[in-house]
Formats: structure tokens, C-alpha cells, sequence
């Protein structure tokens, strides 16, 4: 074994190990996040960000300090809409609070980037934090009518059956998914394709293949009339326009 695939188990074990077995016992923690940590893992992001409860975050604290992690973070009011969370809203409208943290190899990493999640735009913050471009553009416009993301991202895409790599629905009833917290342009995005394919393959170098073929089982089921439900539950989590929406490998 190389020095380099030394180090690279070394993080691994470190990073994305400590941190699949604090989700396991913390589900305030967005399963959105595993795509986020994995990439991070293999250094093709420079930093992760959560938003979580305080008292979730002093664990992620000691899960980073464990890794050699800087961290910067502040506390945001947030509102939910159907599977948007809005951070930085006006008191007056904040439902909760939450502790929004970003974890990076260096502390300028770390305190730039959560300046700009906290006090900047949102599309400065995406690119900082690797975001494709045609992706962060979209997430502006999502933005100004966040509860009908699903009908304006379909919009924007082909007559599908769509690649799953890009699929993000699963998110709307708990399951992970290969493009994390991107929320892609379309639902044929060629970048966030590439982003998604990219994770099943280190999912599958890291080891953890089991839980590869679990998100990939989750990103290909179709969703029915348009409807996002969990599946076998009858509750409705969210709403697309009446069509079929499929995803395939």
C-alpha cells in the first residue's frame, strides 16, 4: 500500500466512518449530507455545512475536532416550506432556530464560507461550496416560490425517464440521495449527473457498497401521478404536476 492510500484509508476511517456513526444515532442530521461528507472525504469539496440544532452541533463539533476540522458557524432563524428549508429569514417569520456550521480543512475556508452562507447571497455560497453554476442559478429562482421547486425543475428538463443520479425527491421522505443538498437545474442537469454518478462510484471505493446499492434502490423508484410519497405510506409530502416522474440508471 502507497503512502497516499495511507492517508486516503486514514480519512476515510476518520471523516466519513466517525460521521456515518454519529448520523446513525442523531437524525436531526439531514441524511442529505452523506453525498455532501463523501465528496468532502475525497477532497472534491472544500468544506460541509449542516444545519442543525445546538446541541447536534456541539457533536458535530467533536466529530470534526476529532478529524482536524476548522469550524465556524452562527445561529439563523429558519422556516420550512414542504421540503425547503429557508435560513437567514426575518425573525417575524423564523419558526425555529438552527445552528448553521461549516467544517474545512483550513479556518479561512471554514469562516468564509460561513460569512457568505450567513450574511452573503446564496449563490455565492453555493459556488463556494462547489455547487455547479447552472445549479445555483436555478436555486435563486426556486427560491422565490420554494414549494413548487419539483414543478419548475421539471420545467426545465426533457420528457424524462430521467437519470437518477440527479434525483432528489427520495430527500422528501428521509432516504439519502447521490447529489446531497443540490438542488439540480433540471432533472437531466449533465453537472449534477456527473456529481451524483461521482458519489455512487466513491461510495463504492470507500467500502460502503451496501449503502451505494440502498441509495441507489431509493433514487430509481418512480414516482407516481406526479405525487411524492413515501413508499408504502399514503401521506403526501409534497406535490409535482400530474405526470409520471421516473428515474432510471
Amino acid at each position: 500500500m502507497s503512502d497516499g492510500d495511507s492517508v486516503k484509508k486514514v480519512q476515510v476511517s476518520l471523516v466519513l466512518a466517525g460521521f456515518l456513526r454519529l448520523l446513525a444515532r442523531r437524525p436531526e442530521i439531514p441524511a442529505a449530507t452523506i453525498a455532501d461528507v463523501v465528496l468532502f472525504t475525497a477532497g472534491e469539496k472544500v468544506a460541509v455545512r449542516f444545519a442543525v440544532p445546538t446541541e447536534v452541533r456541539t457533536e458535530l463539533d467533536h466529530w470534526a475536532s476529532d478529524c482536524g476540522l476548522a469550524a465556524d458557524s452562527r445561529t439563523m432563524g429558519i422556516k420550512r416550506v414542504a421540503d425547503w428549508t429557508c435560513v437567514g429569514v426575518d425573525e417575524s417569520l423564523a419558526t425555529e432556530h438552527l445552528d448553521v456550521v461549516v467544517y474545512a480543512r483550513s479556518q479561512k475556508d471554514a469562516s468564509v464560507i460561513c460569512e457568505t452562507e450567513t450574511s452573503g447571497t446564496s449563490a455565492q455560497a453555493g459556488l463556494l461550496l462547489g455547487y455547479p453554476p447552472c445549479c445555483v442559478a436555478a436555486y435563486e429562482c426556486y427560491s422565490k416560490g420554494p414549494a413548487d421547486w419539483i414543478g419548475r425543475a421539471l420545467a426545465r428538463s426533457g420528457a424524462g425517464p430521467f437519470p437518477c443520479w440527479a434525483n432528489r425527491l427520495p430527500l422528501s421522505w428521509g432516504a439519502p440521495t447521490f447529489i446531497g443538498e443540490l438542488y439540480p437545474c433540471s432533472f437531466d442537469c449533465a453537472s449534477a449527473t456527473r456529481r451524483g454518478r461521482l458519489v455512487f462510484e466513491l461510495l463504492q471505493e470507500f467500502g460502503l457498497e451496501k449503502l451505494a446499492q440502498t441509495i441507489l434502490a431509493q433514487a430509481i423508484l418512480p414516482v407516481a401521478g406526479g405525487s411524492i410519497a413515501a413508499p408504502r405510506e399514503t401521506k403526501r409530502v409534497n406535490t409535482a404536476p400530474d405526470l409520471l416522474l421516473e428515474f432510471v440508471e
